[in-house]
C-alpha cells in the first residue's frame, strides 16, 4: 500500500509541492480566487462557465478524484491495463519510433527555419547550452523519468536494470512497466528527448533573431513598424515575451520562451488546446492514440494560419512541403528496410510521382 522507494517518494513530493505552490499563488490557498472568477462567469454565460469549470478541474486534477467522473475500481484497472498493452504493442513494438525521428522536420524546422535548426543541433555539443535547456524546464518530463528511474534510454543507461526488475516485482503495474521498458529500449523516449533538446536549443536562436528584427524595424517618429516588425513582435508575444522593447532580453525571458516553444512544437500536453473529452477520466482510454494526430493537425493549422494568413510568410508552407517530402521518403524507406530485415522479404510499393508522391509522404 505504501511506496518505500525514497527516491521516488521525494521526487514526486517536490514535483507535487511545486505544482501546489504555483496553484495557491494563482488560484488561492483553497481555490477561492478561481471560484470567484468562475462565479462571475456563471450568470453571464452558463455554457462558458461549464467549460471553464471542467478545464479548472482537469488542470488541478480534481476531475481525477471526483467519484462522479470516475469508473469503478475494476473498470479503471481493466482500462489501464488495456491502455498499457496498446501503448506497449503499438508504440513500443510498432513503427512509432521511425516517424518520431523526422518530427523536427515538420515542427521546429518549419517554424524557426532550417538554418536555425541546424545551428541549434550543433549548439547541443556545448554543455552550457544543455544546462540552460534543463533550467528552462523544456525537458521536464524526461528529467522526471531519470529521477524516478523510469527512463532507460540514452540519458540514463544504468537504470535499465531497475526497469527490468520492476517488470517482475511490481505485479500490480506489470503491463505499465513493460510498456515503459519497450518504449525506452526501442528508442521512442530517447528520440522524444532529442527532439525537445533540438526545439529548445533552436528556439533560443529564433527568439534572439526575433528580438533583433523587432529592434531594427521598430516604429519611429513619423514611421510605422513594417511587416517584419509586426511578425517578430507577435511571435515574441506568443512565446510570452512582453518587454521586447528592451535593448537585451533577460535570461528568464529567453528560458520561458524556450520552454513554450519546445512544449508547443513537440506537442506536449496542454489541456487548453485539447478537446474536453481527451481529459475526461471515463473517455480518456478511447483517445489514447488520437491525441498526437489531433495535436499535430492543430499545430500545423495554427502555424499556417498565423504565418501565412496573418503575416504572409510563404517560407513556412515551403518548409513544411520540403520536410514532409524528405521525412516521408525517409520514413517509408526505414519501414521497408525494417520489414525486410524482420521478414526477409522485399517490400513492393507503387512507384508514385508528383502530387501523388507528396500526398503519400504527408
Amino acid at each position: 500500500f505504501y511506496e518505500r522507494n525514497a527516491k521516488e517518494v521525494i521526487t514526486r513530493y517536490f514535483d507535487k509541492f511545486g505544482r501546489r505552490v504555483a496553484s495557491a499563488e494563482i488560484f488561492g490557498k483553497k481555490g477561492e480566487k478561481a471560484k470567484a472568477l468562475l462565479d462571475s462567469v456563471r450568470t453571464k454565460n452558463p455554457a462558458e462557465y461549464k467549460v471553464l469549470q471542467e478545464l479548472y478541474a482537469n488542470f488541478t486534477g480534481l476531475s481525477s478524484v471526483d467519484p462522479a467522473r470516475q469508473m469503478s475500481p475494476l473498470a479503471r484497472k481493466i482500462s489501464e491495463n488495456i491502455m498499457s498493452f496498446e501503448y506497449a504493442t503499438k508504440i513500443g513494438l510498432g513503427y512509432a519510433t521511425i516517424p518520431n525521428i523526422t518530427q523536427t522536420l515538420i515542427s521546429t524546422a518549419v517554424e524557426a527555419g532550417y538554418w536555425r535548426t541546424i545551428k541549434g543541433i550543433v549548439r547541443l555539443h556545448n554543455k552550457d547550452v544543455r544546462k540552460k535547456i534543463r533550467q528552462s524546464g523544456a525537458t521536464h518530463h524526461n528529467v522526471m523519468d531519470i529521477l524516478l528511474g523510469t527512463d532507460m534510454g540514452i540519458t540514463n543507461p544504468s537504470s535499465i536494470r531497475e526497469g527490468i526488475k520492476k517488470v517482475f516485482t511490481d505485479k500490480g503495474n506489470r503491463l505499465a512497466n513493460v510498456a515503459n521498458l519497450l518504449t525506452t529500449v526501442t528508442g521512442f523516449k530517447g528520440i522524444n528527448y532529442i527532439n525537445q533538446l533540438v526545439a529548445a536549443s533552436t528556439s533560443e536562436i529564433y527568439v534572439k533573431d526575433l528580438h533583433r528584427i523587432s529592434k531594427a524595424n521598430a516604429p519611429r517618429i513619423g514611421k510605422r513598424g513594417n511587416r517584419r516588425y509586426n511578425w517578430a513582435k507577435n511571435n515574441l508575444e506568443r512565446l510570452g515575451i512582453k518587454d521586447y522593447q528592451k535593448a537585451k532580453l533577460s535570461n528568464a525571458d529567453i528560458e520561458h520562451a524556450m520552454y513554450r516553444f519546445a512544449k508547443e512544437s513537440q506537442l506536449q500536453k496542454d489541456i487548453l488546446k485539447d478537446p474536453l473529452a481527451f481529459n475526461n477520466p471515463k473517455l480518456r482510454p478511447l483517445f489514447i492514440f488520437k491525441r498526437f494526430g489531433y495535436r499535430q493537425a492543430k499545430y500545423m493549422k495554427d502555424t499556417l494560419k498565423r504565418e501565412v494568413n496573418d503575416h504572409q510568410n510563404l517560407f513556412v508552407p515551403l518548409r513544411l512541403a520540403a520536410g514532409g517530402l524528405l521525412g516521408g521518403w525517409g520514413v517509408l524507406w526505414a519501414k521497408d528496410t525494417l520489414v525486410k530485415f524482420l521478414s526477409g522479404e522485399d517490400v513492393v510499393r507503387e512507384d508514385k510521382k508528383g502530387f501523388d508522391k507528396m500526398i503519400e509522404s504527408l
